[in-house]
């Protein structure tokens, strides 16, 4: 079994704040576990705008396996966060995107 750690960071504030911390003992990281961050991820940034820039970091026995983040943005009467996914030292790509109020 493999151990996972899970840090939720929002990075809004000056100084980065830990949300949320997940240790996990799988044989390997499923599909439901992304899903859970993803859903933790978008509760967050409905829950209020001081959750606007949120990652979450996912180790793999104490090494970085990928990270997720999520930017929420406003365009005045709309409200929408997205999430993006990356392996280190690799670029973002979106998975995911949620309108949070229209």
């Amino acid at each position: 079994m493999d151990k996972y750690t899970v840090r939720i960071i929002n990075e809004t504030k000056e100084e980065p704040e830990l949300v949320e911390l997940w240790e996990l003992e799988r044989r390997h990281f499923s599909r439901q576990d992304f899903r859970n961050i993803i859903y933790t991820l978008f509760y967050y940034a409905a829950e209020s705008i001081d959750y606007a820039a949120l990652t979450a970091q996912i180790l793999k026995e104490g090494k970085e396996a990928f990270t997720t983040r999520c930017d929420t943005a406003s365009s005045g009467s709309s409200i929408w966060s997205m999430i993006s996914v990356a392996r280190p030292s690799e670029k973002y790509y979106p998975v995911r995107m949620m309108a949070v109020a229209d």
